[in-house]
């Protein structure tokens, strides 16, 4: 604690991906104690998000890293999912991962005119028979080349998820 820097940049290992009630605890405390350790109640804490493993608790995991980046103050988080591979845990892309990790960093520490992240679900409406999706932090963008947008889903009134075109 006796040395000074601006601040953290964190790289969530993957153990407790199956406690994302327990995360929801302990990666505040974690911050907290970090900030008084270190004498800097305000001091930023960028993270990167659990990459695209397919395992069944790794979606709430990654639901409870986005919403603890919304409730903690000076904090941002680095979307990986888009560049992970289902079967490895570690992404394969990691510059990329890294730039978004810069990216947020010059954005909101240094306040550089660049985006900060990924795009990141905002809103919808629906209009007539498709729902249009609108994301922050997501000018220009659009699916690779030759590819189509996979993985999205909806729910009805019963909360049941069914596959959808997007």
């Amino acid at each position: 604690a006796r040395f000074s820097f601006r601040g953290v940049i964190w790289y969530q290992g993957e153990s407790n991906r199956s406690q994302a009630w327990r995360y929801r605890e302990l990666f505040p405390a974690l911050i907290r104690d970090w900030r008084a350790r270190f004498s800097n109640e305000d001091m930023p804490f960028y993270f990167v998000q659990l990459s695209s493993l397919n395992r069944p608790s790794w979606p709430w995991f990654r639901d409870s890293q986005l919403r603890l980046m919304k409730e903690i103050s000076n904090t941002g988080m680095a979307v990986s999912s888009d560049h992970g591979d289902s079967l490895d845990v570690h992404p394969r892309h990691k510059r990329e991962v890294g730039e978004r990790l810069a990216f947020s960093v010059l954005n909101r520490t240094y306040g550089h005119k660049v985006t900060p992240n990924g795009p990141r679900y905002q809103s919808m409406k629906i209009d007539g028979d498709a729902i249009v999706l609108h994301f922050a932090d997501a000018e220009g963008m659009r699916a690779a080349q030759g590819t189509r947008l996979i993985d999205f889903e909806v729910a009805g009134a019963d909360g049941i998820y069914h596959p959808a075109e997007a």
